[in-house]
């Protein structure tokens, strides 16, 4: 068996090593946790993390969703940001609740670790729906490499070692638009079915994402006309209905997320911010898409081939799809939020879309429209990145804030 072979046989079975054993390392690399903050999990955690992780530990020992009954319970640097308010002055985290619940299995198995892991997990989830994504356009060879390129010099492999929700909305836009390109060329009930659930699920972990369930159904209608358009929506009408609820017991609005009340702490008191409001992120320095799609292919350049494969690939139904949605995404967070998070490396509320970008990548890749030696180049600066991008404080390039506010640590 040479060496082609065996690449392609077990490359996969690589990927998860890499994802796990890079947990391990990566857990040296954190600062010293702050003598005068206490939290209530071990190991280090920090930005989204923390807050996630909270509701986890919450759910499983109180069985509640709310972390506290007032703001008076709100404890040491966590009550900067993270919290919001909710109906009848209940204290719930910021963020949607589906990551922390799919967290608890792990969580409860096996504490901090177990939820690493179980992100690490998600990575690998992923990189295995780029596989098969770039399978029905490309050969095996072609397929494989791409994903091992961006496996290793992508934000994937960034936000698999940390406990960010972004992984996970990876995972539901990949698979989802795996099974909705699958039942294109095969009409088992079942892939319309589970692409539906799975972006039906991503309005549960990042609202703003909803514009995903909506493409994937105007996508269908395009490609299928009505064929199966029952089964792809009824799952998503099914997850609306649960994200309504969520918000109504949150906040008392069906319509209202815990994004359009965090509070902020200051020195005179509290306050409510709304993050959809234009003027909360006006000092954002990449909030327009130029400026944003910079910072993309600076941090991950192996994305300028992506490029390449959408203009040589045009015709293609498919490649349209990945772009239109990559600009939709693009222009919903240069309007309205942030689009790169407080506290992270690169572009990573765009994260969902990075894994779709494969498919034009395996395309250019396969029918050598960019040279192999510029793949390469591309590819060995965008793993050297991604490395650098394992060690926290690597993150501080894209943040104001003093690095000793968000990190927390302590060892195994």
């Amino acid at each position: 068996m040479n060496a082609g072979a065996i690449k392609e046989k077990y490359f996969l079975w690589l990927i998860l090593f890499i994802y796990i054993a890079s947990l391990f390392f990566n857990s040296q690399l954190a600062p010293q946790k702050r003598a005068d903050e206490q939290i209530s999990v071990p190991k280090y955690v920090f930005g989204d993390g923390l807050y996630y992780l909270l509701l986890t530990e919450n759910i499983i020992n109180n069985g509640r969703f709310y972390i506290y009954d007032n703001i008076n319970e709100v404890k040491g640097t966590l009550k900067l940001s993270g919290f919001s308010l909710g109906a009848g002055g209940k204290i719930y985290i910021t963020f949607s609740p589906l990551y922390s619940i799919l967290l608890i299995p792990a969580y409860f198995a096996s504490g901090v670790f177990g939820a690493y892991l179980f992100n690490a997990f998600l990575g690998f989830a992923t990189c295995y729906f780029i596989y098969r994504t770039c399978r029905l356009f490309v050969a095996k060879g072609p397929a494989v490499d791409t994903t091992i390129i961006f496996s290793l010099g992508t934000i994937i492999f960034t936000y698999s070692e940390v406990i960010y929700a972004e992984v996970l909305t990876a995972f539901l836009t990949t698979s989802a638009v795996y099974f909705t390109f699958l039942y294109s060329v095969d009409k088992t009930r079942l892939y319309i079915v589970a692409s539906g659930l799975f972006s039906g699920m991503l309005l549960l972990a990042k609202p703003s994402l909803a514009v995903i369930p909506c493409s994937l159904i105007i996508y269908s209608i395009a490609k299928n006309r009505l064929n199966g358009i029952f089964s792809l929506a009824f799952p998503i009408a099914l997850s609306v209905c649960l994200f309504f609820a969520y918000n109504l017991a949150e906040s008392g609005s069906p319509l209202k997320t815990g994004y359009s009340s965090e509070i902020i702490v200051y020195d005179a008191g509290n306050s409510v911010i709304d993050h959809g409001d234009r003027i909360f992120w006006s000092n954002n320095p990449v909030k327009t898409i130029p400026g944003i799609l910079l910072l993309m292919f600076a941090t991950q350049p192996i994305l300028l081939v992506s490029l390449a494969g959408i203009i040589q690939n045009w015709k293609r139904g498919e490649v349209k799809y990945v772009a239109f949605l990559s600009f939709a995404l693009l222009f919903l967070y240069s309007l309205r939020f942030n689009p790169i998070g407080l506290w992270c490396w690169s572009t990573r509320l765009l994260t969902p879309i990075i894994p779709l970008l494969a498919v034009p990548f395996a395309l250019a890749y396969e029918r050598s429209q960019v040279g192999k030696n510029v793949v390469l180049i591309l590819a060995v600066i965008s793993i050297i990145l991604t490395i650098f991008s394992l060690a926290p404080v690597s993150w501080h390039l894209f943040t104001q804030m003093p690095i000793s506010n968000w990190i927390y640590y302590e060892p195994f």
